[in-house]
């Protein structure tokens, strides 16, 4: 008995985890490719600076060990979860990085369909709708250690008005960005109820040790 409570109440607290990255919980992670616009580099195959890849494919490297860079003044990517539609108000979203703290820039746009929404600029070394994290990963392309940043967007407090989404577009043109992976995270911490009944089920294991 006392290992069955044990077993559940960690099963409760454990259970937001679907994916870790990085360090990272992901809840989804783009792993759909669905357009993009420019040229890019890339260092999945080993390409130097300046040889340009298409298709953007390595940004859905769910290791996050491979990272493209536009090489066009105009360069966009559109990404998505499989085909999910999600809530804003319960996601928010987080872009790896590679790269170093300089302020390169982002211009995100929320998909619905066909429907793009009005894009706002995020930058790495902002703090007002983003935290800049580095991860600890590096990622060696030739002699160059570049390390895996984390920005965090909080969808809700930037795109106002927009209930849903089922993609992310990324404007990355002129070198603004180096992305490597995308993916959501919760918006909202555990509720509490699941907290104290998790670890209530823990103490009362406890509680039952004693008495044994």
């Amino acid at each position: 008995m006392k290992r069955t409570f044990i077993a559940i109440g960690l099963a409760l607290l454990s259970s937001q985890a679907l994916a870790s990255v990085a360090g990272i919980d992901f809840l989804e992670v783009a792993d759909t490719l669905d357009a993009y616009s420019g040229s890019y580099v890339s260092n999945a195959n080993g390409n130097a600076a300046g040889d340009a890849v298409t298709p953007p494919n390595p940004v859905i490297d769910q290791n996050a060990a491979s990272w493209v860079m536009s090489a066009d003044t105009n360069a966009t990517l559109d990404v998505s979860f499989g085909g999910s539609t999600l809530n804003v108000a319960d996601r928010d979203l987080t872009i790896l990085l590679v790269g170093n703290s300089y302020a390169h820039t982002v211009d995100l746009s929320l998909l619905t369909g066909s429907s793009a929404s009005t894009p706002v600029t995020f930058s790495l070394d902002s703090t007002s709708n983003n935290l800049l994290g580095y991860t600890g990963f590096n990622s060696v392309t030739g002699t160059t250690t570049l390390g895996i940043y984390a920005m965090n967007i909080h969808l809700a407090g930037a795109f106002s008005g927009i209930t849903s989404f089922d993609g992310v577009r990324l404007d990355v043109g002129g070198y603004s960005a180096v992305p490597s992976l995308v993916g959501t995270v919760t918006a909202v911490p555990v509720p509490a109820a699941v907290w104290l009944f998790g670890s209530g089920l823990v103490g009362l294991a406890g509680i039952a040790r004693k008495r044994a």
